[in-house]
């Protein structure tokens, strides 16, 4: 077990080329993100560390092209790093790229009250956003084709629009209704003409505020606003209004197909639904010197694996129903079983395995098909 446990962590690609700091107020590392990226080269790591005297916060507009993981890191062992989002990030990768963003709590409301977003616009290449915490402001998502939200808690408008993404593990809570501020409750999810994959997620709308009187200011929003999309539901999902939406249905649909292993909630427009019981994957966080439990499981109750590995370019595969979103070279089957496979894996302290990233998916029996689930992933650090 021990050498397999290695063959599949080792399976990855090497750590990145160099490492730099940005931590306001440490002379010897950069003041802010900008300069870490203008200095970086394809396959480098940014650490960001909390500032040593006020508060970390990325201000301005940045656009990054490179090949980067970019990973936050609190003032507690594996805790997040604290940023406030105060400008605009946006990630426009070609083909070929990969860009990680991962362990960042985002500062809140003031935050996005002062119009914070994240845009990844025309990417080409692999973006994957993992252990991302209360993300302000807005994510727009535009004509990009591989993007991945693992372990994401936004309380932000989310806008996808052109493009397939998926989301694992996450909680897609719409903006909230700020009465000071006058800003008004969003949906928790918008797609348009998108792709869409949820695995084990919560998704719902914004909640509403009240005045100081105790009287309705601003109502709140439904969970999802779809159009001409397809979204694919897998493991436990919901969609639930924000507070004070009034009676309206959670889901407001033009022209969605959602496919999902229990009938919908109501929704308000036209829609499709497919009952289709997908095969999914649960995690536990993996970090170096620490243990997790990895479970792929087959509702329709027949043969599951658990595929895991390296990234890879989202692929379609012969014979296999789904995506793959692993490296085919660079892949191991850990575990099989019927209907659940589990996997307990005792992660190495290695130095090697600092800044890697794994990606992992089931694959099972449905039927006369062999389907691949929404994939999962971990960057280890």
């Amino acid at each position: 077990m021990r050498l397999l446990l290695l063959a599949c962590l080792l399976s990855s690609p090497a750590a990145a080329q160099s490492t730099w700091v940005v931590q306001p107020g440490n002379p010897a590392a950069f003041q802010e993100l900008q300069s870490a990226v203008a200095a970086a080269a394809d396959g480098d790591v940014i650490r960001m560390l909390p500032a040593t005297i006020g508060v970390s916060v990325f201000s301005g507009i940045l656009t990054i092209t490179k090949s980067l993981r970019i990973v936050g890191e609190g003032t507690q062992p594996n805790s997040p790093l604290r940023l406030w989002l105060a400008g605009e990030l946006d990630l426009q990768l070609a083909a070929g790229k990969e860009l990680v963003l991962a362990n960042i709590d985002f500062a809140p409301f003031p935050a996005a009250a002062m119009g914070s977003v994240l845009h990844i616009v025309g990417s080409r290449g692999r973006v994957t956003l993992n252990d991302i915490a209360a993300l302000p402001g807005r994510l727009i998502i535009d004509d990009s084709h591989q993007v991945l939200l693992h372990r994401v808690t936004s309380r932000s408008r989310i806008d996808i629009a052109d493009s397939t993404v998926v989301a694992t593990e996450c909680t897609l809570r719409g903006r909230a209704a700020l009465f000071e501020l006058g800003l008004l409750a969003s949906p928790g999810l918008r797609l348009e003409r998108s792709t869409m994959q949820v695995s084990h997620c919560a998704v719902a709308g914004g909640d509403g505020a009240f005045d100081s009187q105790g009287h309705l200011d601003s109502p709140g929003q439904r969970a999802l606003v779809a159009t001409d999309s397809l979204l694919v539901a897998s493991g436990l999902v919901t969609f639930s209004n924000g507070v004070a939406a009034g009676a309206v249905a959670p889901v407001l649909a033009d022209d969605l197909h959602l496919v999902a292993p229990t009938p919908p909630p109501t929704i308000e427009g036209t829609a499709v639904f497919s009952s289709l019981a997908l095969p999914n994957v649960t995690s536990q966080p993996l970090v170096r010197g620490g243990s997790a439990t990895l479970t792929a499981s087959n509702p329709v109750g027949g043969p599951v694996g658990l595929v895991f590995g390296g990234v890879g370019e989202r692929r379609s595969s012969p014979g296999l129903q789904g995506d793959l979103w692993l490296d085919p070279n660079a892949i191991c089957l850990p575990t099989a079983g019927l209907f659940l496979a589990s996997w307990t894996v005792a992660v190495p302290a290695s130095p090697a395995l600092q800044y890697t990233s794994y990606r992992w998916q089931a694959v099972a029996l449905v039927g006369d098909q062999l389907v691949l689930s929404a994939p999962g992933a971990a960057f280890l650090r």
